[in-house]
């Protein structure tokens, strides 16, 4: 799926553009019945936002979280998988879900990235490849207070997979800026500002996940160990 003219050598881009290489060696592994990563939500309620996660899922899913922000009511940022007919979903706020026939094979790491303008129009990215969908009017105010991911709302929908990589903005990144989110995991994002960034293993100590955005908003596992960090990395 790494195309794009980027080399991958064990885990070290070695030729990329848009930030400098460094090795990117862990991930993190959610078992699918209680593990999973929370922090404080980095996002500004009612603003444009860009998220992109890298994921493989190691068990056939029914229905489960990726990612998902919460005000402990209403799913405000949620993408999940559901094999029972809708594919991807994603949930840009209190309004949606909006549905996409997208399977991308469970085995294999995939990055996931989704915009959301502020107003009315989100994008969904599978491995850089876009999907629009538009909402003729606002989309209403976002009040959050939590990020979880592999946990949806009231505790459910857990995930059996490896995330890798996760980044939050407070805006809609730019098209150049998709490809190197999409295609390239293992390089330094400093130079593009996110507002939160957890590397997932590379560079933590269990049980916190250091966010190296803006936001200082540190994960922490929950329910997991530290062999929970693992060497299953997107290459």
């Amino acid at each position: 799926m790494y195309g794009y003219g980027y080399k991958y050598t064990n885990g070290l881009v070695v030729s990329a553009g848009g930030g400098a290489p460094f090795a990117n060696t862990k991930s993190l592994s959610f078992d699918g019945v209680d593990d999973y990563l929370t922090s404080a939500n980095p996002l500004t309620s009612g603003n444009a936002y860009t998220i992109s996660i890298f994921a493989k899922l190691n068990a056939t899913p029914t229905l489960t979280n990726f990612f998902n922000i919460s005000d402990g009511t209403n799913n405000i940022a949620l993408c999940y998988w559901w094999s029972g007919g809708n594919g991807m979903l994603f949930k840009p706020n209190v309004g949606g879900p909006y549905s996409l026939t997208v399977y991308p094979n469970t085995a294999l790491w995939h990055s996931y990235i989704f915009t959301f303008d502020g107003s009315t129009t989100t994008k969904i990215y599978v491995d850089g490849i876009s999907r629009e969908v538009t909402n003729g009017t606002a989309l209403g105010t976002v009040a959050v207070n939590a990020m979880e991911i592999s946990r949806g709302l009231g505790g459910g929908y857990r995930s059996n997979m490896n995330v890798d990589e996760v980044s939050i903005f407070n805006r809609v990144v730019t098209p150049a800026e998709i490809v190197t989110l999409s295609t390239a995991p293992t390089v330094d994002l400093t130079s593009l500002n996110p507002i939160a960034w957890y590397r997932n293993g590379d560079g933590d100590t269990y049980p916190t996940i250091t966010d190296n955005g803006s936001g200082g908003n540190n994960g922490t596992m929950t329910n997991m160990d530290a062999g929970d960090i693992v060497t299953d990395v997107p290459l």
